[in-house]
């Protein structure tokens, strides 16, 4: 689990990005959102809560990178210009520590192994299928399986 802390002392202190301000100061922002964000959890803060959040937050990245660049490509201005620099900063930053929390991450399940679990789990109901949202919300709490193979096998399995 990052000790979100200690990292944030370290982009301080310029220990995680070496002479380089600019990624340490889009480490620190990066941190002190994930600070914010704990207080909004009221279960245990685990490594696998922390990387969602850093999945979530990559998203939200690109989002605006993509917004950013269209902006900047239609006016040239400079202050989308500064928006697209600082959101590409936070990735680097946010990819480092996804890096670091996938190691505790489970290992997830592979296609076929995903369309296996969908089907055995498809199957238990017999005749009564319950629809493709319960389906996926049984699947949804699971750390091993990615949901966007799970949807693809629900998708097939039930036509």
């Amino acid at each position: 689990m990052l000790d979100v802390q200690k990292l944030i002392i370290k982009s301080m202190k310029k220990e995680i990005f070496k002479d380089n301000d600019e990624l340490n100061i889009a480490a620190k922002n990066v941190l002190g959102e994930m600070k914010t964000k704990f207080v909004d959890i009221t279960g245990e803060i685990t490594s696998e809560v922390q990387y969602k959040m850093l999945k979530k937050m990559r998203k939200d990245r690109e989002g605006s990178i993509k917004i950013y660049t269209d902006a900047f490509e239609k006016t040239g201005s400079n202050v989308a210009k500064e928006n697209l620099r600082k959101a590409e900063n936070e990735l680097k930053p946010i990819d480092l520590f996804l890096a670091e929390l996938e190691g505790e991450m489970p290992k997830k399940l592979n296609e076929t192994e995903t369309m296996n679990l969908v089907k055995e789990t498809i199957e238990k109901f017999g005749d009564n299928i319950p629809n493709k949202g319960m389906i996926m919300k049984m699947f949804k709490t699971r750390s091993d399986v990615d949901m966007a193979l799970v949807s693809k096998a629900v998708n097939s399995l039930l036509k």
